[in-house]
C-alpha cells in the first residue's frame, strides 16, 4: 500500500522532532557561533552514531571525567543495544553550522568534538570544533570528515585513536553516519 504524500511528510516530522535533541548555541573560539547562521537562537540535533568504514567500529568519548580526553573508535562487533550506556556514549548529536559545516557533542557526557592543539587528535572538551563533511563516494554514503578549507581529514590511526592527517583516499579515513 503506497502512503499519500502528506502521511509520508508527517511521519517524517514525528520522527525527527522524536529522535532530536534540544541544545543551545556553544561558543567557537571566543566567540558564539551567529544565530544567523543557525537560524534561531535554540537548535535541534540529530543523534548519530559514527562509524569508520575500514574497521566499523564507532567512536567514543574517552573523558571518563577529564575535562579534556581522546576520542577513541570502539572495536566492530560489540553488542550495544542491550547497554543503554555504552549506545549513549556512542551516540554525538550532529549540529548543523552552515551549509555543509558541522559540529558534534557527545550524548553522555555532553562534551563537544574539537582538535587537541598539540596532538592533532580528536577530542572531547568544552569548545567545538567546526568540521566539513563531504561525500567520500562508495556504497552506503561513505563521508570524509575534515577541516574546513583544508586537507586535513580524520583518520583512525592505531590504538583506535581519530587523528587528522592529509587525505589519501583510503577507508581508514571514511566515515558512515548510523
Amino acid at each position: 500500500m503506497l502512503f499519500p504524500s502528506s502521511c509520508l511528510v508527517a511521519l517524517s516530522l514525528v520522527c525527527t522532532q522524536a529522535t532530536s535533541t534540544h541544545i543551545g548555541i556553544p561558543a567557537i573560539g571566543d566567540k558564539a557561533i551567529p544565530s544567523s547562521n543557525l537560524g534561531t537562537p535554540e537548535k535541534f540535533a540529530i543523534p548519530v552514531t559514527i562509524n569508520n568504514v575500514a574497521t566499523n567500529g564507532s567512536i567514543y568519548d574517552a573523558a571518563d571525567g577529564a575535562s579534556e580526553a581522546d576520542v577513541l573508535v570502539a572495536p566492530a562487533g560489540i553488542d550495544h543495544g542491550d547497554y543503554v550506556c555504552l549506545s549513549m556514549i556512542l551516540q554525538w548529536n550532529r549540529w548543523q553550522v552552515d551549509t555543509d559545516t558541522w559540529i558534534f557533542n557527545n550524548r553522555m557526557t555532553e562534551k563537544w568534538l574539537g582538535v587537541g592543539e598539540t596532538t592533532g587528535r580528536l577530542v572531547t572538551g568544552e569548545r567545538p570544533t567546526v568540521f566539513a563533511v563531504d561525500h567520500a563516494g562508495g556504497p552506503h554514503i561513505q563521508l570524509v570528515i575534515k577541516m574546513p578549507n583544508a586537507d586535513q581529514v580524520w583518520e583512525e590511526v592505531y590504538d583506535g585513536l581519530v587523528e587528522l592527517k592529509p587525505a589519501n583516499g583510503k577507508f581508514c579515513q571514511h566515515w558512515i553516519y548510523s
